[in-house]
């Protein structure tokens, strides 16, 4: 199952970034609800992670 989590980039270079979660804070501040904060998923050291992937193609793969 594919997730859309919000990510903080911490550092990048033209491979690799460096992510990390926002804060409850900074989600309150770009306008999000409490329930809705609650609701989202969050990024784990173990996670991988695609950038702007090709929906169409991955669920085409996937299925």
């Amino acid at each position: 199952m594919l997730s859309k989590i919000l990510v903080k980039i911490v550092r990048e270079n033209d491979k690799y970034s460096i992510i990390t979660n926002y804060t409850t804070e900074e989600l309150k501040n770009m306008g999000y609800t409490v329930q809705e904060i609650r609701n989202m998923g969050k990024i784990s050291i173990y996670d991988e992670i695609l950038s702007d992937p090709d929906l169409e193609t991955l669920n085409k793969e996937l299925n």
